[in-house]
């Protein structure tokens, strides 16, 4: 009974040992004296169409596996790329690939904080390719021809190596401590005119970084270097792509070469370094003529920015976003368009100066949230100030506004409380009565409104006082009654103008004011006025009001509540001058009539109808 049993476990055991040796041959990547087992190909989702593996799913998620060999087939179809596969994959460090995969497409790595290698597997024996297992490298199989975008965003790699006659990529070696020859921090295109990526976990011997000499930093390239320097742009670069930068951490400034050619630098190039501006400043060099959203947002130390010697022509929405160090801009000559939220939430921002006087519109909400804004000169030629453009600049304390000004916006000036010196252009034609929402009516006694009529009905300052003297127009007042809704002015003097017009009611302040008397002597010797308009509401017309105003011809006389028209009202004007009364039935008409006649005006002029 016992040597049955032995024989049996002798079976079994040479049974088991069949199956590893077979499973080995079917499923194992080795090299260096160590065995890879293929991961299962049910954890990947793969097109068949393209043979792209979209997808990566752990089914162990107690222990999740910090390493992955993607088999070179999956459900019978052959491995060419990976495309979005590991995003946000936190847990895994190492990936191992076959060696025919084509493409690694975009966001491939995307949020996958942990993942310091990537290993290739050669097809044909499933051996591994190089002997770099345990560097933190990211090995470029020899038959990739396509990187997508975002591929390494987050990565903490340290350096690359592209596999020996691949036609489409180099690695460039930047003097690396105790690294194989050939390992480098950078990848680039074979033709070196583009720069791909720069190793973000690469230790750096240069504070000062030179970047290989390339034609364009692409997309996503130095992001989230922790590069504790700066970078040097070779002047060899023209473009510099969206998010290059970004998120380089501890950089603390960016030089250009002498003679540099950047012509473009795109959106969130520069955004989030926390550290840029902290050694030297940053300038734009002359050959910069765009710059993309965000180009230099939340960068927290960003102190003086100078682009006075650049070519750009539009300050493009949210550049500075929420940069809050950021105190002077100086703009150059060749600036058009400041669009819209361009300096929003620059909490400290003080200064900007233009420099030339091309500029012609400034976009919505494009200071909105600079506290420490001081002093704003708009130049000439800007016609439209938008929406929210200085909302909430509390220390806004100077604003000069140009002629060309003609639509200022709602909310445009909102929560302004200090303005100090303010002066509405006469060709503004548009104001909302939200314009100054939220500041308090006696701030906006600075507000100086008398070149413009229209904006007197949108800026509601404090209750004008009794007896107090304002002029709107061409016509001076001073107020009989002070009321929000039913205060009362004379007129007491007007300009030398040949025609003038009282109104019925005007806005002072914000507030209306009835007209209901001209004053003693208000248009005394007035010798250019050829004719005068009285107002619907005037019930008093005080004496020598238009005395000696030799060339005045036409009085127009519109109100039907004149009780009284005083002595020599009317003396000296001309001779042959006519006033004329508001249509009335013939009875009222005969009684109106006598409180004009005999008031010092000749005998040869005439009352009408």
């Amino acid at each position: 009974m016992k040597k049955r049993k032995n024989v049996l476990g002798i079976i079994i055991s040479a049974f088991a040992m069949f199956l590893v040796a077979v499973s080995g041959m079917q499923v194992n990547a080795q090299g260096n004296g160590a065995s890879k087992q293929f991961t299962a190909e049910s954890c990947f989702t793969i097109d068949p169409a393209t043979g792209m593996v979209t997808g990566y799913t752990d089914t162990n998620t107690t222990n999740p596996l910090k390493e992955v060999v993607v088999p070179n087939t999956i459900n019978g179809i052959v491995v060419k790329g990976l495309q979005g596969t590991f995003k946000d994959n936190v847990n895994i460090e190492t990936v191992i690939v076959p060696d025919s995969i084509t493409t690694i497409g975009n966001e491939t790595f995307n949020g996958c904080t942990s993942f310091k290698k990537l290993n290739v597997y050669l097809s044909a024996t499933n051996m591994l390719a190089e002997n770099i297992i345990d560097k933190n490298a990211v090995v470029i199989p020899t038959s990739l021809t396509t990187l997508g975008e975002k591929v390494f965003f987050s990565c903490k790699f340290k350096s690359f190596y592209v596999m020996e006659n691949n036609q489409f990529f180099i690695d460039d070696n930047r003097g690396m401590q105790n690294e194989p020859e050939g390992i480098g921090a950078c990848l680039m295109s074979k033709d070196m005119k583009y720069l791909y990526r720069v190793a973000p976990d690469y230790k750096m011997n240069d504070r000062n970084f030179l970047l290989p000499a390339v034609e364009e930093i692409c997309d996503y390239a130095v992001q989230g270097s922790y590069h504790n320097g700066g970078f040097e742009i070779p002047n060899t670069v023209t473009m510099i792509g969206d998010y290059a930068f970004y998120s380089a951490y501890n950089t603390n400034f960016i030089k250009f070469q002498e003679t540099s050619k950047v012509t473009t630098i795109g959106s969130f190039a520069f955004a989030y370094i926390n550290n840029l501006g902290t050694e030297a400043p940053f300038d734009l060099p002359v050959s910069v003529t765009t710059l993309g959203e965000y180009a230099f947002g939340y960068c927290q130390n960003l102190s003086n920015f100078d682009m006075s010697k650049s070519s750009v022509v539009s300050i493009p929405a949210f550049l500075f976003k929420g940069s809050t160090n950021l105190h002077e801009v100086t703009l150059p000559e060749t600036v058009r368009t400041i669009e819209a939220y361009a300096f929003f939430e620059c909490d400290n921002f003080n200064y900007i100066y233009f420099l030339g006087k091309t500029l012609d519109k400034i976009g919505t909400a494009a200071f909105q949230g600079c506290q420490n804004l001081h002093k704003i000169e708009i130049p000439e030629g800007v016609t439209a100030i938008e929406n929210d453009t200085f909302s909430g600049c509390q220390n806004l304390n100077v604003i000069k506004l140009p002629d060309s000004l003609e639509t200022i916006g709602d909310n445009a000036f909102e929560d302004c409380q200090n303005i100090h010196e303010m002066e509405i252009p006469p060709n503004v034609t548009y104001m909302s009565n939200s314009t100054f929402n939220g500041v308090d009516p006696e701030k906006l006694d600075n507000v100086d409104t008398s070149k413009n009529e229209y904006a007197q009905t949108k800026v509601k300052k404090s209750l004008p006082k009794k007896n107090s003297k304002w002029t709107i127009g061409n016509i001076k007042y001073k107020i009989t009654k002070s009321h929000a809704k039913k205060g009362t002015v004379m007129v007491v003097g007007a300009k030398k103008k040949k025609t003038l017009t009282i109104p019925s009611k005007v806005i002072i302040n914000g507030y209306p004011f009835k007209v209901t008397s001209i004053g003693t002597k208000a248009f005394y010797n007035n010798k250019k006025v050829k004719k005068v308009t009285v107002g619907s509401n005037v019930t008093t017309i005080g004496k020598r009001a238009f005395h000696n105003c030799k060339k005045l011809k036409t009085i127009v006389i519109k109100s039907k509540k004149i009780k009284s028209v005083k002595a020599q009202a009317f003396k000296g004007v001309h001779k042959k001058a006519k006033i004329k009364l508001p249509k009335m039935s013939s009875g009222k008409y005969k009684k109106y009539k006598k409180k004009f006649m005999n008031k010092g005006q000749a005998t040869t002029v005439k009352i009408t109808k």
